[in-house]
């Protein structure tokens, strides 16, 4: 039986030193009918011209530059061109294992599922496996299902935060598009495919390599760069909080809004938020405090809300210190 075309997307932007090994990855698959597509997003260095050698040498491979956007606007392009039935997509600083797109399909038909979710190991910049991540056996939920239990039951790896180490049925993307000029883009967009999934394969198959770049984009240290990651993972939130609400799921929606409040309380003990924010970091705790509180949260966690509230930001970061001195 003929093979479905899989597109596998590829967003480029500087990364000559990692690019061949992960196109090479992507080109020796097992799997016998794939469409490479890479967007060449206006590197400066050798990329784009790797790019075009890859693609002179292969007929599987489509290269295609675009004037700088961000990896948002390189996704978005890749799923315009892309001809396939089905759609993963990889980093260009990472790699995959050689079966893994075929261990993928075969999953994916044999289910009728609309994703398959593989987990992932995490190197560092000269490939030594630092971590594994994924489901203990094959687990099988719905979108909803699973967005739950991402936020509920953390004994589940689920790798949901990340569009790579998947494959779905492209019309799963339909009239989904990745926000541009955005952080952290692949958590905004979680919620939205998972709830156009009536079926997700989580495989406790580890085939997909991520690399800790030390030049990625959280890896950054500069002030504004950090306030704009700050302020997106916020917008992130509140997006989610509202899509939640609008759905009329409240479990959801009190789930995001204890995970932002505990986000605010240990940013504020660590001393991490970015100079400038904290006013506006304690009016979001406060505007979502009264909701927190009439989500059927235990009398202890209400106690440690309302201790927050009272003490504020700096309070709260000097009695932490002060009890692990004594």
């Amino acid at each position: 039986m003929e093979q479905a075309l899989i597109s596998v997307i590829v967003p480029v932007y500087n990364v000559e030193k990692y690019l061949p090994e992960c196109v090479e990855s992507i080109i020796s698959q097992t799997y016998g009918n794939l469409e490479v597509i890479l967007i060449d997003d206006g590197s400066t260095d050798r990329s784009g011209k790797i790019c075009d050698e890859f693609a002179e040498k292969d007929s599987s491979i489509v290269t295609v530059h675009q004037k700088n956007s961000g990896v948002s606007a390189a996704r978005n392009r890749g799923l315009d061109v892309c001809n396939g039935e089905y759609v993963s997509f990889v980093d260009s600083d990472d790699y995959i294992s050689a079966d893994l797109i075929s261990s993928f399909s075969d999953l994916l038909i044999q289910s009728g599922a609309d994703c398959v979710a593989g987990g992932f190991i995490e190197t560092d910049d000269k490939k030594n496996e630092k971590s594994a991540h994924a489901v203990k056996g094959q687990i099988v939920m719905d979108g909803w299902k699973s967005l739950i239990t991402r936020y509920t039951d953390y004994r589940f790896e689920l790798n949901l935060n990340n569009v790579w180490g998947k494959l779905f049925r492209k019309e799963i993307f339909s009239d989904i598009r990745f926000t541009e000029k955005m952080f952290f883009e692949d958590i905004l967009i979680m919620p939205y495919w998972c709830m156009k999934c009536n079926k997700i394969v989580y495989t406790p198959y580890t085939g997909y390599y991520y690399r800790r770049n030390e030049n990625s984009t959280t890896m950054n240290r500069n002030s504004e760069h950090l306030k704009k990651l700050y302020n997106d993972s916020f917008t992130i939130f509140n997006t989610h909080i509202a899509l939640y609400e609008k759905c009329g799921n409240v479990k959801l929606r009190n789930c995001i809004e204890n995970e932002l409040a505990d986000k605010i309380i240990t940013h504020s003990i660590n001393g991490t938020i970015p100079a400038g924010l904290e006013k506006w970091t304690k009016s979001e705790f406060n505007r979502h405090y009264k909701a927190i509180m009439n989500s059927g949260i235990s009398p202890g966690r209400k106690a440690k809300m309302t201790f927050f509230r009272i003490a504020g930001i700096r309070c709260s970061r000097f009695l932490c210190r002060l009890r692990r001195r004594t």
